[in-house]
């Protein structure tokens, strides 16, 4: 049955939907949830579809959270093909209109993980991010962001258990009287037992969200790389290169800093370890070479070897502090270095932003090790 209500909606248009659908797409999500045979890519494959009908497209969409919700698929599952299409309209810039659909559906399963790519949607959207042409949004930026900041339980409560997705117990009760199901005359007392008909739970229609913000209830988002975001930039960070920004974004990994600074940490013992050890060494050298007399006798051979075979030491565990040191701080100092002011620079041939020879975000196959000696 999976199978018919897709090639059904396939073929749907806008005023097919207002001849004999009328608002009954609202239970599509359901029917497909309880008709569901494991083909998610029947599914996908409308979802996709371009040149389909928007609110058919919509419909299944929303089928896959009926399906998470039904538990029939995981979370992981739908956070992952969320995120495909949100890369998909970052990436070409296209399709607005199941974007809409994709956030507002996102937001049922409290989307941490994807947050900014949606904020990042929601740039490219532009106006249409907060009206379509009949001055509605599904979900407004706006309202994204203050549901996110009330919290997990807030976001499912409001978005997703108040739906009340379900299994279908008794298809007919549920679309018996849908014009384009209805059946013959006797139909139903024929081919229904008399048993007792269980009334599906009551759902509710995804609702759009007006835009009308009052003076006091000022927006607290931002798009990325709008002209709000750049201003609040400069206020707090000072000049830089907003062509360099808007170059990174989608492409910089900033979390790379955290994970940066934790390797630094752990270098630390190996920095404090060496530090000793040149203090050591101070005292060696000056009694050998200066001659400083009393002798302290704080060598020990045994430990540490002969005073070259020291030294040598020493300078191999320096060479690997600094070359670990520059291998994590390059690749994520590099690219930001975007940001530096072009101004009156002349840097030979025009350009929109500084990028230094070891930026290699745009092509990161062009690493390369900052290793000057071969290892046998």
């Amino acid at each position: 049955m999976t199978e018919s209500i897709i090639a059904l909606l396939k073929k749907m248009t806008g005023s097919l939907n207002e001849r004999i659908f009328s608002d009954e797409l609202e239970y599509i999500p359901n029917i497909l949830a309880s008709t569901f045979n494991g083909n998610l890519k029947l599914l996908y494959g409308l979802i996709e579809d371009r040149n389909a009908y928007e609110f058919a497209r919509a419909a299944v969409l929303e089928a896959l959270i009926a399906l998470w919700d039904t538990k029939q698929i995981s979370r992981k599952t739908l956070i992952t093909y969320f995120e495909s299409l949100l890369d998909r309209h970052i990436k070409y810039n296209n399709d607005h209109d199941i974007t809409w659909w994709v956030i507002y559906d996102a937001l049922k399963t409290y989307p941490e993980e994807l947050t900014q790519k949606i904020r990042l949607s929601y740039y490219f959207l532009g106006e249409y991010a907060d009206y379509d042409d009949y001055n509605h949004s599904v979900i407004c930026p706006d309202e994204f962001e203050k549901s996110m900041k009330k919290g997990k339980s807030y976001v499912l409560k409001k978005y997703l258990k108040s739906h009340k997705y379900h299994f279908i117990k008794n298809i007919h009760s549920e679309i018996g009287d849908w014009c384009w199901f209805k059946p013959e005359p006797d139909y139903l007392k024929k081919n229904i037992s008399e048993e007792p008909i269980i009334k599906p739970a009551e759902t509710k229609p995804a609702q759009l969200v007006s835009n009308n913000l009052s003076k006091s209830d000022e927006a607290e988002y931002f798009y990325v790389g709008d002209e709000t975001h750049m201003a609040r930039c400069h206020k707090l960070f000072g000049n830089f290169n907003e062509k360099g920004l808007l170059s990174l974004q989608d492409k910089y990994d900033t979390s790379l800093i955290h994970r940066t600074k934790d390797q630094l940490e752990n270098l630390e013992g190996e920095i404090s370890k060496l530090c000793l050890h040149l203090d050591l060494m101070a005292n060696a050298a000056k009694e050998m070479i200066d001659g400083d007399s009393p002798w302290q006798n704080n060598y020990d051979i045994e430990e540490h070897g002969d005073i070259g075979d020291f030294a040598n030491d020493l300078y191999e565990m320096a060479g690997y502090i600094e070359f670990n040191i520059l291998e994590a701080m390059t690749e994520i100092l590099a690219p930001l270095c975007r940001l530096m002011p072009i101004e009156d620079i002349d840097f030979g041939e025009p350009t929109e932003f500084y990028k230094t020879p070891d930026d290699t975000l745009d092509e990161p196959s062009k690493k390369q090790s900052r290793l000057s000696f071969d290892i046998d």
